[in-house]
């Protein structure tokens, strides 16, 4: 979906990105079943996906190259008609431009979580570590400047 990384052959420019687009569109365009009986609704649809692939490289080649995915995808999202045009790329492309590049955000969150959940607190339940997870990674480190009056309003609610 990034534009920098496009061929600058014809045959190849006609061929980039089809695997790829088959292999996202298999995974994001079905729904997913779980044992619990709850699901998850495709967020592609994988028919109308190849076809504005195929629209999408045509008008690639000669608007948008060299861009990254970034500076192409955020004004087709921002334009009414492109992003009606894109509907299932546009999904894909948000999708890989949240998707974090690197573990630390992650490993910041399991460390904090063992902080909090210790061998003597072990029976905290979900909803718990959360709320104090997120106070944790976004709460002010100086108390001094906390407002504890709005805090325990905004908990209670």
């Amino acid at each position: 979906l990034s534009l920098a990384c496009f061929s600058r052959s014809q045959y190849q420019l006609r061929n980039f990105g089809a695997t790829e687009i088959s292999t996202l569109g298999s995974f994001y365009g079905e729904t997913r079943y779980f044992e619990d009986g709850c699901h998850i609704d495709a967020l592609v649809n994988m028919d109308k996906l190849k076809g504005e692939f195929q629209l999408f490289n045509a008008q690639a080649q000669h608007e948008w190259q060299d861009r990254s995915i970034r500076d192409t995808w955020v004004p087709i999202g921002r334009n009414v008609t492109q992003a009606a045009k894109y509907p299932n790329l546009l999904t894909l492309a948000q999708i890989c431009m949240i998707q974090c590049s690197s573990t630390s955000i992650c490993e910041r969150g399991f460390s904090i979580q063992n902080q909090i959940k210790t061998k003597e607190r072990n029976r905290l339940k979900p909803k718990t570590l959360y709320d104090l997870m997120r106070i944790s990674i976004e709460g002010s480190n100086d108390f001094r400047k906390v407002n504890f009056e709005e805090t325990i309003y905004l908990l209670e609610s």
